[in-house]
């Protein structure tokens, strides 16, 4: 009897403890979901107030200057080094676009008119019936490439609309950000010590592992997340120099960063390239292509998973779960979110805070 007792006891615990975590996930899901985008210029200005916070009560305590003067000051010398390094991707980004079409041109020369050229020196010998047939269905074709080009000019004409129809708001979610800034560095230790107010005493000790925990790891994996990138930036450069390929460095660059993100990657550029290749029959550069992306994926797949659990302290293969799992949920947010949220789950349960699994 008391045998049963126990395992109905055990059953409702674990009941219990399920529906809780669900919930706690729903709720975790709900608000990256929908509230992150909204408050992300406050994320934003919170974050620049809490880097810029020891600084300020440094100057201020050095200096006998009023903190609120420090800070609007050190904030002033904050957004103007941004803007300037702002103003300079944006220049360095218009640049690359210039080169980008300079580079067309070539690109046209060199693989669109051979092609070009080798697809009508076949119809010299081709078949008189295979002839008929393609000219009688050759309105069927023209309209096909009709339909074609005017999808992919809808398409352009559609980005360059979403382009200028985001222009405003990312305008006024920078302005927020700034007001925002001001208000929370200068009040930041009225702010901090309101929040911790309203914390038990029970679950402080918590909050503050969470604090020490993200403070520490977030760093950790963006700079795993930068050299990611960097060694698919090596890879890319070294083999379009060694290919001779022009403009090496700018092509490895903006591969590199489509590399960061999985729904797109280097196979966006490198398949298509290498497919290329092959249709003008130049076989050795379309082998080369294809040989760079699969050593390029393989690295990655190993370094990437490798690299983010090593830091988070996760198995590859749980790194790799969590990335794909966020990504398809949560989209870009849940791509770097999951991993960090799965190993804070982890450090919590080692440290004996909760007793998710053994």
């Amino acid at each position: 009897m008391q045998e049963n007792i126990s395992k109905v006891e055990n059953q409702r615990n674990f009941v219990i403890r399920f529906s809780y975590w669900f919930i706690i996930t729903a709720v975790v899901f709900f608000l990256g979901k929908h509230m992150i985008p909204v408050l992300i210029p406050f994320i934003i200005a919170f974050i620049v107030a809490g880097i810029l916070n020891k600084p300020i009560n440094y100057i201020s305590q050095k200096t006998k200057i009023k903190r609120k003067i420090v800070s609007v000051i050190s904030l002033l010398l904050f957004v103007f080094c941004s803007s300037i390094l702002v103003s300079y991707f944006c220049s360095f980004i218009f640049g690359a676009i210039e080169s980008i079409f300079s580079f067309l041109p070539d690109l046209f020369d060199n693989f669109i008119i051979p092609f070009i050229e080798q697809a009508f020196a076949r119809f010299h010998s081709i078949d008189l019936s295979l002839l008929d047939v393609l000219q009688n269905n050759a309105s069927t074709v023209l309209e096909s490439i009709n339909q074609a080009v005017s999808h992919f000019s809808n398409s352009i004409l559609s980005s360059l609309a979403n382009i200028i129809s985001v222009i405003p708001t990312l305008f006024m979610q920078t302005i927020i950000t700034i007001i925002a800034m001001f208000f929370i560095t200068i009040d930041f230790k009225k702010i901090i010590d309101f929040c911790r107010r309203q914390i038990p005493d029970t679950k402080k000790e918590l909050v503050l592992e969470i604090k020490n925990y993200f403070i520490h790891t977030l760093p950790k994996v963006m700079v795993s997340y930068g050299f990611v990138l960097c060694l698919t930036f090596i890879e890319l450069f070294i083999g379009f120099h060694l290919l001779k390929i022009p403009y090496a460095g700018l092509l490895a660059l903006l591969i590199a960063v489509l590399d960061i993100l999985p729904v797109l990657g280097t196979g966006t550029i490198l398949i298509p390239w290498g497919i290329i290749c092959l249709l003008i029959q130049n076989y050795p550069l379309a082998a080369d292509i294809f040989l760079l992306y699969i050593a390029i994926t393989i690295i990655r797949n190993i370094v990437e998973p490798k690299l983010i659990g090593k830091q988070m302290g996760l198995h590859p293969v749980l790194t790799l779960i969590s990335m794909l799992t966020g990504l398809r949920f949560l989209g870009i947010w849940g791509l770097f979110g999951f991993p960090i949220a799965i190993s804070f789950i982890k450090k919590l349960n080692d440290n004996g805070t909760i007793h998710f699994f053994k």
